[in-house]
């Protein structure tokens, strides 16, 4: 499906989401919720509220301050990816190789081998008029396959 030049210069890439992700697995998104995890994030000064246990101890026998860890998360990210297949779709410019439906079926595949590649979920919408095919969201690479596959039919 993919060029091989395409599936080596997607090898290179990595796509990060720019928002906060909420999701149930460890990943390189930052997740909507701090804590203590492995990533330390820095400290702030204790507020009446702030759980006892978060407090840096060792820091307050050193400065007499009382600070609190601060952590951040990171989760993986669930993406569903949505090709129009649509009448229009069929569309091809003078000069273009391909039809509009063509250039989204092979950015669908991209974009899916790229989560997929680390390690983030990826479903996949086709429409028209109405919803054709709906895969749910996955890491795998058997999953990628479905995927795929979906894009071919």
């Amino acid at each position: 499906m993919l060029p091989v030049d395409a599936q080596h210069r997607l090898s290179q890439l990595n796509l990060l989401a720019e928002g906060v992700v909420a999701g149930l697995a460890a990943g390189r998104h930052r997740a909507p919720h701090v804590g203590a995890s492995l990533q330390f994030k820095e400290h702030r000064s204790y507020l009446p509220g702030d759980e006892l246990r978060h407090i840096d101890w060792k820091l307050f026998g050193k400065t007499d301050r009382l600070l609190v860890r601060h952590y951040e998360d990171e989760t993986n990210l669930q993406a569903l990816v949505v090709v129009d297949q649509s009448g229009s779709m069929a569309y091809r410019g003078q000069q273009a190789p391909h039809s509009k439906h063509q250039f989204a079926t092979q950015l669908a595949a991209c974009l899916s081998s790229l989560l997929i590649k680390q390690q983030d979920c990826v479903g996949l919408a086709t429409i028209d008029q109405r919803l054709q095919q709906a895969i749910g969201p996955r890491g795998t690479a058997s999953h990628l396959r479905l995927i795929l596959e979906g894009l071919l039919q």
